[in-house]
């Protein structure tokens, strides 16, 4: 309809050359409640630009928030990670240290306690990383507390058997092995770091479903996104047409103005003429008639 718009100027242009000058001036007379649609539809055109841009703000911040996510959940990852293989090393050295007591009372050699020492040695520092890991308040300090309370009864019952045999008192040593209280504090060790690892899993697992769930909002807000990129270039490439229109009606109207004025002086100008010229017949046939009247006195 746009690109139509200045054949139909040039028809109403030429219709208006045709009308009564005191039609034009009506027909040229601004009509408010048009202007007022006008403006109306203008505002109506703009929203879909509007909507454009919302949407591509949106997209681009949640990109940044999924970003921050993803750079949240893998330092979570990492962490959990990290924190599985302190109990891995925690485990292994406890049972470092049960193999060398188990070994040392069923032998004697004080070359089995090696790894019995090693891990004695070796546990006050990987505790003191796991404390910072799993700092008091989180949902594993719980399963926390409990490894360590099991650990602190096994190693008294090491050292204790230990002892006992190195007293000569090897019955009551082995008493004491038999009577599988060390077992149920292993059992224990085992069980609350199995814990942990669900629930780090489940942590895991929540994150991936969220990631996903976002990943999905955010594909479909792509596609949105390129509807509202198509829509502006549309509504732009409409505002353009409307304003080389209204430039063209403008300009149009200003020319059909101008020759109006030109033909109001004309036509003044003729008036002029004519009355002149009425002026003109008015006075030879009065002076025609006076000449007559003298010249019929005068005959004898």
């Amino acid at each position: 309809m746009l690109h139509s718009l200045p054949d139909g100027l040039n028809y109403c242009l030429a219709l208006c050359r045709r009308l009564p000058l005191t039609k034009l001036h009506g027909f040229l007379r601004p009509d408010k409640a048009m202007i007022v649609r006008l403006r109306r539809a203008l505002r109506w055109q703009a929203l879909p630009l509007l909507a454009g841009f919302a949407i591509v703000a949106l997209i681009i911040g949640a990109r940044a928030i999924l970003a921050e996510t993803q750079t949240a959940d893998r330092n979570a990852s990492r962490e959990a990670i990290e924190g599985q293989q302190l109990l891995a090393s925690l485990l292994s050295l406890a049972q470092d240290a049960e193999t060398g007591q188990r070994g040392y009372l069923l032998t004697g050699e004080k070359s089995y306690l090696l790894p019995y020492q090693q891990a004695v040695d070796g546990l006050p520092a990987l505790l003191k990383r796991i404390d910072e890991m799993f700092p008091t308040g989180s949902d594993r300090a719980q399963q926390v507390v409990g490894i360590k309370d099991a650990l602190a009864r096994k190693q008294a019952e090491l050292k204790e058997t230990i002892g006992f045999y190195d007293t000569g008192n090897t019955a009551k040593a082995l008493d004491i092995v038999r009577g599988g209280r060390g077992k149920l504090d292993m059992d224990q060790i085992r069980a609350n770091i199995d814990a942990i690892r669900r629930i780090d899993g489940a942590s895991l697992a929540s994150r991936a479903e969220r990631m996903e769930q976002i990943e999905g909002w955010l594909r479909a807000g792509s596609f949105a996104a390129l509807l509202g990129i198509y829509t502006i270039r549309q509504s732009s490439r409409s505002f353009q047409e409307v304003a080389t229109a209204q430039n063209a009606l403008s300009a149009k109207n200003a020319a059909l103005l101008n020759e109006i004025e030109t033909r109001e002086k004309a036509e003044s100008q003729l008036r002029q003429v004519q009355k002149m010229e009425a002026v003109g017949q008015l006075t030879g046939g009065i002076a025609l008639d006076f000449n007559n009247m003298l010249a019929s006195s005068r005959a004898p």
